[in-house]
Order: structure tokens, then sequence, then C-alpha cells
């Protein structure tokens, strides 16, 4: 995959941009496009939680636990549009 735009093509932007590099394998790229969704995954994680849990876990942990399932084994295999 290059990491140049098409000839007469806009670079991309924002998410366009972090979804591209983390493709490339950028740990940076990936981070921040998770710390974009962090709001929304809380927001999901509280309605969902079940509140049996609350001894073990939080809505936060999950949210974490999703953030390092997103980390790659593999750089170059970030999964993205696979």
């Amino acid at each position: 995959m290059s990491s140049h735009p098409t000839p007469g093509t806009p670079p991309p932007t924002g998410i366009d941009r972090w979804i591209r590099d983390a493709r490339l394998g950028s740990k940076e790229a990936l981070g921040q496009m998770l710390e974009g969704c962090r709001q929304y995954l809380l927001l999901v994680a509280n309605e969902q939680f079940d509140p049996d849990l609350q001894d073990k876990l939080g809505p936060s942990d999950i949210v974490q636990e999703t953030f390092l399932d997103a980390q790659p084994l593999d750089p170059q295999g970030c999964g993205f549009g696979r």
C-alpha cells in the first residue's frame, strides 16, 4: 500500500489520514483513532454495562480492554479494510 495520494487527489485529512497511517503501521495514528472514539465507547459501555459486574470491573475497564485488543501484534496488520 502506498502512502502517496493518487495524482489529482487531495491528501487525506483527519480520520482518513489516521486510518491510512494505521494501515501502514503507525501506532500513533492508531492511538489517535482510538482516542477519538473513547467518549462514544464509554457512553455505549455505560449503557450496556451489567451492574452485577461492578465489583469486578467498570465501563472504563471495558473500553481500555478494547483499546488493548485493537493493538495489532503485527504492526503491518492493523486489520483495517481487510
